[in-house]
């Protein structure tokens, strides 16, 4: 009978012990995960900054700067409390574990659910970062440089005195009395070669 109990004791103990394992995991630390660029534009600091905060309120943590590049996170739903540090830059982000408790946290294993939890997170933060791209751009987001326009043709422009446009324009070629006298001389001439005579006598 000793012999049945202690067998029966021992499989219980390794029965807990398989359970144990099996609800725990290693520790998942989210590394430089790299913040992309969408058509040339880049996120500011601040932008990227208010992207972390803005998705971990959404999933109910306390987002917290306590000094700059590196944001903590607390959550804390009552039966357990898990605290995060996230570093970021303008070019990636990381998700570090810090404490926990109530997650049977052992050296470098920590119940599964804790994986849940962080990628709950990370997904919310790559969602943030995504739609700030699409919002529009703030006053210290990096524009793309705008088309230069062509040369314009510049047409010579011509000066004109105010003198010249008081004077009345030139006549040309000889005036109407110039060609009457003109016109009696030809007719004179017209004459007197037509009458030889009567000019000798005269």
């Amino acid at each position: 009978m000793k012999v049945r109990r202690y067998t029966l004791v021992y499989a219980g103990i390794l029965l807990c012990w398989f359970v144990f394992q099996g609800c725990t995991t290693k520790i998942n630390n989210i590394k430089d995960t790299p913040i992309q660029s969408y058509q040339g534009n880049s996120l500011s600091l601040p932008e990227i900054r208010q992207a972390i905060i803005k998705a971990g309120l959404q999933k109910k943590w306390v987002m917290e700067e306590k000094k700059p590049g590196e944001i903590t996170g607390r959550l804390n739903p009552g039966r357990y409390t898990v605290e995060v540090a996230i570093p970021y830059s303008t070019k990636n982000y990381s998700i570090l574990y810090r404490n926990s408790t109530g997650l049977k946290a052992n050296g470098e294993k920590i119940h599964r659910k804790y994986k849940r939890i962080i990628n709950e997170l990370q997904n919310a933060i790559r969602t943030g970062i995504t739609l700030a791209h699409h919002r529009p751009a703030s006053k210290t987001r990096k524009k793309a440089p705008a088309p230069t326009p062509p040369p314009q043709k510049v047409r010579p422009t011509i000066e004109v005195k105010k003198e010249e446009l008081k004077k009345p324009p030139k006549e040309e070629g000889p005036s109407m009395d110039e060609f009457a006298d003109w016109l009696r001389q030809v007719e004179k001439e017209e004459a007197g070669s037509a009458n030889p005579s009567a000019a000798y006598q005269e």
